[in-house]
């Protein structure tokens, strides 16, 4: 077997180095080097980004609303946005107050104007739906909040807080199976319902609304004409619904 060349070199100890291996340790402290530098780069940035992310400054900043698994939907649509002042800590300080207070918030008014589910004790517009013809005693904000929009149903200015079947029809018409074939302009039947449907919730035949000041109750009357119409169209769905004032 042939023995590896030596050459006499100049060495840090002076004596004889193998071929090229002087050179092979200065790659390889080049390399150490670089990655060293490539490293400390990254490093910094990643430091740098975690201080940005947790160092408040002053300014004008968008508050999320926590999520609740409950009622996901809870806040979509809504922006809340606060102008802080002050140092960091206590822009984070501040910011854990109001998402609480604005989760919370808003939380409670989804679910006081929610239509369809009941949530515990909770006095919403879907107990009322469920108890309709008894007089329920209700929150002063629910009470507040279905008088104006009764007020504005009696107006017959094309708004009703009896339009639950209306929703009905038109989340059918985007979520349904076929919602080409169920659409009105290429069915018939389903015209004809929906025409027969607005026409007696606009004209104040689905029913009324009765309050009490006093005790703070409110009683949905739904009219036997209206209650019939729709369970021969196979119509299952809350009759109050704020529809477009609840947004």
């Amino acid at each position: 077997m042939k023995r590896p060349e030596t050459r006499k070199g100049n060495s840090p100890n002076g004596g004889v180095v193998k071929d090229g291996s002087f050179f092979s340790d200065k790659k390889n402290v080049v390399r150490l080097i670089l990655f060293l530098i490539a490293f400390l780069t990254a490093v910094f940035f990643i430091a740098y980004g975690i201080y940005n992310m947790t160092n408040k400054k002053p300014g004008v900043h968008v508050i999320e609303a926590e999520y609740d698994y409950e009622v996901p939907v809870y806040s979509l649509g809504f922006t809340f946005e606060y102008t802080f002042e002050g140092s960091s800590n206590s822009i984070k300080e501040t910011t854990v107050e109001l998402k609480n207070c604005y989760s919370s918030s808003l939380r409670w008014i989804y679910k006081l104007l929610d239509a369809d589910n009941i949530y515990g004790s909770l006095k919403n517009v879907a107990f009322i739906n469920e108890n309709a013809g008894k007089d329920v005693s209700v929150s002063d904000e629910l009470y507040a909040i279905l008088s104006d929009a009764w007020g504005k149903t009696q107006e017959s200015e094309g708004y009703s807080v009896l339009s639950g079947p209306i929703r009905h029809f038109r989340e059918m018409l985007v979520y349904g199976y076929d919602p080409e074939e169920r659409d009105p302009i290429n069915d018939e039947t389903i015209k004809a319902i929906l025409f027969k449907c607005e026409e007696m919730i606009y004209s104040g035949k689905a029913g009324a609304l009765y309050f009490d000041e006093d005790k703070k109750t409110v009683r949905l009357e739904i009219d036997p004409a209206f209650s019939e119409f729709l369970d021969q169209n196979g119509v299952e769905c809350p009759v109050l619904d704020l529809y477009l004032l609840r947004e």
